[in-house]
C-alpha cells in the first residue's frame, strides 16, 4: 500500500502519453511492479477489490497500487458479496453471474490480467471496439468476452494474462506465481521475444514485419549478437562506397551529438532516418569490420535502436559494457544511460553516476550533461552547486543543451548567485546555436520544453529587466553624486561611461517608465550629458525647470546649476543663488551638493553681494554662513565640502584658525577625493 505523491499520474494517463517509446523490458517491469504490490497485499490477507489502471500510480517510472478505499481483510465467512464497484472491464465475470458471489484473492487476479493486457496495448480495454453500455459489456464479459492479444506480444505473456482472466477462478494463478513468471520472462527477454503474436497475412504491415524478422541475427547463440558474415546482406562493389560513406556519416554524427548535443539544425536520429532504407547493409558492413572506429559502441547503438538489425536492448547493453571495459568514453556514457533509465537492466543510479563520471572526467560533454541532470534531480541531496558546475563546464565546451540549462540556473539563482546578465548571455548563445531543449532528458524524445519564440520572449523580458536595473543603478549613482560627490572609489560620470554602449536602450527604458522617481531630473541629465540622446542643454534646462515646478529638490539644484554656469539659459547668479537656497530648504538641509553650492555663493558673493563689496560686516556674516554650510555638508560626507572646510580652518574663513581641524579635514578629503575638477 502506497500513499505518496505520483509525479506521472495514474497508469491510464501514463500509457496515453508515454506508450510509444516503451520497450518490452519496460512493459514486463511495469507488470512485475503491479504484481509485486498485489503480492504484498495478498500476503497480509487484503483483497483490493477495485484494481484498475486509474488506481495504479506512476512516480518516476515506478508503478504503485493506490486507492484502497474498497479493500477488505479476507475473513473465513467472506470478504464481500458481488455488489459491483469500479470499472466493469476489470471486474471478474462471477460478480455478474451470481448476485451472492463472494469475492476472494482470485478476484484481484482477474483484474491483474486485464491490467497486464492494457500495458501491452496502451489503451483501455474494449475502447477500440464499438461502444458498449455498461450493462451490455458486463453481459458479454460474463459470457467469455475478452480483449484480443496485441501484435508482437510474447506468447508466454499472453498465456499468463489469459490464465489470470480465466472464467473459472480455480484455474487462475496465485499472485506469487504471476510475479515469479514475470520475473522469469524479464530475465529471459531475448528468448521469449522469439515467439510473439503475429498479424494476419492480409495485414498491410505483415511484409515489413517479415522483412525485419528475416534480418534478425542469431544473438541467442552469442550473447553479444555477433553474426557470421553469411547472415548479413550482400554488398555489391558498386554500392560499397556509398555504404562506407553512410557508415562514416552516422559515426561522425553520433560523435557530434555527444560533443555538441542536438539542435534544430542537427539531430542524430534524423541522420539514422536518412539511411534507414539501407540500414541492414550498413549494419552488415559494420558487424563484419571490427576495425571500424567506435565499433563496439555503434554495434550496441544499432541493436538498441533496431537500426538494420532486430531491436534488442539486452544485446545492446552487453556491447556497451564491452566498450566500457575497453575505456571507450562513449561506451561508458551509454552504459551509464542504460543504468540511469533502466534500458535492458534494472535502474541503478549508483552505477549510472559511476559510468557518467568516468566519461565526464575525460571530457565527454554528453556524459557531463547527464551527470549534471542526475545531480540536479537528486532527491536525497541538494547538489545544485555540483550540477551548476557541470552544466557550466559542458556549456563552455559547446554542448548546446547545457547552454540552456546554465541559462536557467543563472536566471533563478540555482546552484549559483542569480545573474540575469549571464542568463541572457547563455540564452542568446543557445538561440544562436539553434538550440532545441528536451525536458524529459530522453535523447530519443522530441518534446521540447520551450519553443524558440518563448525563449526569444524570455530573452526580451530579461533584457528589459536588466536595462531597468541598469537605469536604477544610474539613478542611484546620481543621487549618491549629490550626496557625497566624486571620490576615489565612486564617480557618477564613470557609471555613465560604463553604460555608454547601452545608453540608447537605457534612455528608451527611461522614457517608457515616466512614473520612475526623479524622472524629469534624469531625462534632463541625459540630455545634458548626451547619454542615449544628443547633447542638448536647452532641453536639459526645460526638464530641470519642470522638475523644480514639482518641488523636486534635485531638479531645483540642477536648475540652479544651469543659471550659475549659463547652461541652456543666460547666466544669472542671482537666480542660481535663489534656486540653491530653495533646494536646501526643500531638502531640509539634507541635499549635500545644494549645501555646498549655496556655501560657494556665500563665499564668493555670487548672486548675493555686489561686486567689490566693501561692507566688512556683511562679508564676515557671509563667510560664517559659508563655513556653516561647508561644515554641515562635510560632516554628512560630501567630499568637496571637506576640502573647503579644511581651507576655512586653515585661513580662518568664517571661523577661528585651527590647524588641527584643518589637518583633520584635509586628511579626510585626501583619503576620499578623486582628482576630478570641481563641478557644480
Amino acid at each position: 500500500m502506497v500513499l505518496q505523491y505520483a509525479n506521472q499520474g495514474n497508469l491510464r494517463e501514463y500509457l496515453k502519453i508515454n506508450f510509444k517509446p516503451l520497450q518490452w523490458s519496460d512493459k514486463i517491469r511495469m507488470a512485475s511492479e503491479i504484481a509485486c504490490g498485489l503480492k504484498y497485499l495478498h500476503s497480509t490477507k487484503i483483497i483490493h477489490r477495485d484494481l484498475h489502471a486509474k488506481n495504479i500510480l506512476v512516480h518516476n517510472g515506478t508503478l504503485m497500487i493506490a486507492d484502497l478505499g474498497l479493500a477488505k481483510e479476507l475473513t473465513i465467512d467472506g470478504s464481500s458479496n458481488s455488489v459491483v464497484y469500479g470499472m466493469p472491464a476489470y471486474v471478474e465475470p462471477q460478480c455478474y453471474k451470481y448476485g451472492d458471489y463472494v469475492r476472494d484473492l482470485k478476484s484481484d487476479i482477474y483484474s491483474l490480467g486485464v491490467l497486464l493486457w492494457e500495458i501491452t496495448s496502451g489503451y483501455p480495454p474494449f475502447s477500440k471496439n464499438s461502444p458498449h453500455k455498461d450493462t451490455a459489456l458486463t453481459f458479454k464479459i460474463a459470457n467469455g468476452y475478452r480483449e484480443e492479444p496485441i501484435i508482437n506480444t510474447p506468447k508466454v505473456y499472453v498465456n499468463l494474462y489469459q490464465r489470470c482472466w480465466d472464467d473459472d477462478p480455480k484455474l487462475r494463478p496465485t499472485v506469487i506465481e504471476v510475479f515469479n513468471i514475470l520475473e522469469d520472462q524479464y530475465n529471459n527477454l531475448p528468448k521469449i521475444m522469439e515467439d510473439v503474436i503475429k498479424k494476419n497475412n492480409s495485414d498491410k504491415n505483415s511484409q515489413i514485419l517479415n522483412d525485419q524478422n528475416n534480418l534478425k541475427l542469431s544473438y541467442l547463440e552469442n550473447p553479444l549478437g555477433e553474426s557470421p558474415s553469411f547472415l548479413t546482406p550482400k554488398i555489391y562493389e558498386d554500392e560499397r562506397e556509398n555504404i562506407i560513406n553512410a557508415t562514416d556519416e552516422i559515426i561522425d554524427s553520433y560523435l557530434k551529438r555527444n560533443n555538441i548535443g542536438w539542435s534544430r539544425d542537427f539531430s542524430f536520429p534524423k541522420i539514422l532516418e536518412k539511411h534507414k532504407s539501407i540500414s541492414n547493409k550498413i549494419f552488415g558492413n559494420l558487424i563484419n569490420n571490427q576495425t571500424i572506429r567506435q565499433y563496439e559502441v555503434m554495434v550496441g547503438y544499432f541493436y538498441e535502436d533496431g537500426f538494420g538489425v532486430y531491436k534488442n536492448e539486452i544485446v545492446a547493453f552487453e556491447w556497451y559494457k564491452k566498450a566500457s571495459k575497453l575505456n571507450n568514453l562513449n561506451g561508458q556514457f551509454e552504459l551509464g544511460y542504460c543504468y540511469n533509465y533502466g534500458y535492458s537492466i534494472k535502474k541503478n543510479l549508483k552505477e549510472a553516476l559511476k559510468s557518467y563520471k568516468l566519461a565526464s572526467d575525460e571530457g565527454l560533454n554528453i556524459a557531463t550533461y547527464f551527470l549534471a541532470i542526475s545531480y540536479e534531480f537528486d532527491n536525497e541531496k541538494n547538489r545544485f552547486d555540483e550540477a551548476f558546475k557541470l552544466y557550466k563546464k559542458s556549456a563552455e565546451k559547446g554542448f548546446i543543451p547545457s547552454q540552456y540549462k546554465l541559462a536557467t540556473f543563472y536566471e533563478i539563482g540555482k546552484g549559483t548567485q542569480q545573474n540575469k546578465t549571464e542568463a541572457l548571455k547563455w540564452y542568446k548563445l543557445f538561440l544562436e546555436n539553434n538550440g532545441e531543449y528536451n525536458p524529459t532528458y530522453n535523447i530519443k524524445d522530441t518534446i521540447m520544453e520551450k519553443t524558440t519564440l518563448s525563449i526569444k520572449s524570455l530573452i526580451n523580458d530579461i533584457e528589459r529587466e536588466i536595462t531597468r536595473n541598469e537605469l536604477d543603478e544610474i539613478i542611484e549613482a546620481y543621487l549618491k553624486h549629490n550626496s557625497i560627490g566624486e571620490t576615489k572609489s565612486f564617480s557618477f560620470f564613470k557609471v555613465l561611461k560604463n553604460y555608454e554602449s547601452k545608453s540608447q536602450e537605457i534612455f528608451k527604458c527611461l522614457n517608457n517608465n515616466q512614473t520612475i522617481r526623479n524622472y524629469e531630473v534624469i531625462v534632463g541629465k541625459f540630455h545634458e550629458m548626451g547619454f542615449g540622446t544628443n547633447e542638448n542643454m536647452d532641453k536639459a534646462f526645460k526638464w530641470y525647470i519642470d522638475a523644480s515646478k514639482q518641488n523636486n529638490y534635485n531638479g531645483i539644484l540642477e536648475t540652479g546649476n544651469c543659471y550659475y554656469n549659463g547652461n541652456g539659459v543666460v547666466k544669472n547668479c542671482d537666480k542660481a543663488f535663489e534656486f540653491f537656497q530653495r533646494a536646501v530648504n526643500e531638502s531640509k538641509e539634507k541635499l549635500n551638493r545644494a549645501l555646498y553650492s549655496l556655501a560657494t555663493c556665500y563665499k564668493s558673493g555670487d548672486g548675493i553681494r555686489k561686486m567689490n563689496e566693501t561692507n566688512q560686516q556683511l562679508l564676515r556674516e557671509h563667510q560664517v554662513k559659508a563655513f556653516e554650510l561647508y561644515k554641515k555638508s562635510a560632516e554628512n560626507g560630501f567630499v568637496l565640502s571637506q576640502r573647503e572646510l579644511a581651507e576655512c580652518y586653515k585661513d580662518g574663513i568664517g571661523t577661528q584658525k585651527n590647524r588641527d581641524e584643518a589637518s583633520k579635514w584635509e586628511k579626510k578629503y585626501t583619503t576620499s577625493q578623486n582628482e576630478l575638477s570641481k563641478k557644480l
